[in-house]
């Protein structure tokens, strides 16, 4: 670079396109420059301004190759190069306008050019922009503008896409669903439709229109195996199914699930489901037989949870010895304090007084009194192990006759 005042204008012009070519754009800038402020005759030269030009925005320095397209423009009005620096001067500026985050420069750079293929996407992303600041009526404005003034554009697509996730965001829930509708009848070929669809069944739930919510999860666009919203469309019916109180689609729409998709990321929640209707329904060994698979593999408070929900399904059988032996593994896990460890130990209590087994059933309420202290359960739990405590007494002094 400091030796570029020995070389020739034809050297110079070599230089700086290799410098182009190799990338070292601040360079190929230094030497482009060096040859227009040294030889005034390479005005004529459309390569050194369309170089120079390139070269500002290849290194990010938007407003100068904005510039110097538009002085190639001037300089060259007949060139055949003429739509590379039109097409130069409208990247550098909605780029620039990017860059810089401002919804004001994409939305002046949409009116000067409506006619570039990057109108639509300069105010899609102003309203993204909007969005991102938590301005939410602006956004909705501006995704307006959008499916507005292009609406066979992919950027109106887009637009009324993200229309309803602002309807999400602000809790509306009915205009959320105006606009999920709406896109599924004017878009039904669109990337977007499945989730869209799938966000709908959500969004009905919640306005508690579960059966209407039911319908939409059951939609072909969601529920083809292996697609990407199936097992959640599945979970979601299924929920759907216990709020409507339909206990056996619930149930079959739940063995489906957990039949087909062992990779769904809420699978364990769905067989805790499953398992607490199969429960509730009598099927008591189904119930069973899903919980210890489930235990195998179980740690921690899921494992204290599974235990507890076992005993149950003995109880359920008359099956009290069994129940009793589920219950004593779950409290003799940590921590003390999860509250399916608590309800076991209120559980085993139960089941020590109910067979008389008042000692130990005097233990376990001591326990819950001290791991609950300012409950009601633990108020109660204090009272049991009072009344407990004057029943052994009083048995004792009788043994003894006093």
């Amino acid at each position: 670079i400091d030796a570029l005042g020995a070389l020739s204008e034809k050297a110079l012009t070599h230089v700086a396109a290799t410098y182009f070519l190799l990338q070292d754009f601040n360079k190929a800038i230094a030497v482009y420059t060096n040859l227009i402020s040294n030889y005034p005759d390479i005005v004529k030269n459309e390569s050194i301004y369309l170089g120079l030009a390139q070269s500002y925005y290849n290194a990010r320095d938007y407003e100068n190759s904005r510039s110097y397209f538009n002085k190639f423009l001037e300089a060259f009005p007949k060139s055949a190069r003429r739509k590379d620096a039109q097409d130069g001067v409208e990247l550098s500026e909605y780029i620039g306008a990017v860059d810089k985050n401002s919804p004001d420069l994409l939305l002046e750079f949409a009116g000067r050019y409506p006619q570039s293929k990057m109108a639509s996407d300069a105010l899609l992303k102003r309203g993204a922009i909007y969005f991102e600041r938590g301005e939410f009526d602006n956004a909705i404005g501006a995704y307006q503008n959008v499916f507005t003034l292009y609406p066979a554009s992919e950027s109106a697509v887009a637009a009324y896409y993200r229309l309803a996730k602002i309807y999400q965001a602000k809790g509306d829930f009915v205009l959320q669903e105006q606009t999920e509708r709406n896109f599924i009848a004017n878009y039904p070929k669109s990337e977007y439709l499945p989730e869209v669809v799938f966000n709908l069944g959500l969004t009905l739930c919640k306005l508690d229109r579960y059966d209407e919510a039911a319908d939409v999860f059951k939609n072909e666009a969601l529920i083809r195996t292996g697609g990407e919203f199936a097992a959640a469309s599945y979970y979601n019916l299924a929920l759907c199914h216990k709020k409507l109180k339909n206990w056996d689609e619930a149930i079959e729409t739940y063995r489906f699930l957990v039949r087909e998709f062992a990779d769904f990321k809420n699978l364990l929640s769905a067989q805790l489901d499953l398992g607490a209707l199969l429960s509730a329904k009598g099927y008591y060994r189904e119930a069973i037989s899903l919980y210890e698979s489930l235990l195998n593999d179980a740690k921690g408070d899921n494992r204290i949870e599974l235990l507890y929900q076992l005993s149950e399904c003995y109880l359920g059988l008359g099956d009290a010895a069994q129940a009793k032996k589920s219950l004593k593994k779950a409290v003799s896990m940590n921590p003390k304090t999860n509250p399916w460890r608590i309800a076991s130990l209120v559980k085993l209590g139960e089941l020590c007084e109910k067979e008389k087994e008042w000692a130990a059933a005097l233990e376990i309420y001591k326990e819950i009194a001290v791991l609950n202290e300012a409950t009601d359960l633990g108020r109660a739990a204090k009272a049991k192990a009072g009344i407990l405590t004057n029943m052994i007494r009083q048995s004792e002094n009788a043994v003894y006759g006093e």
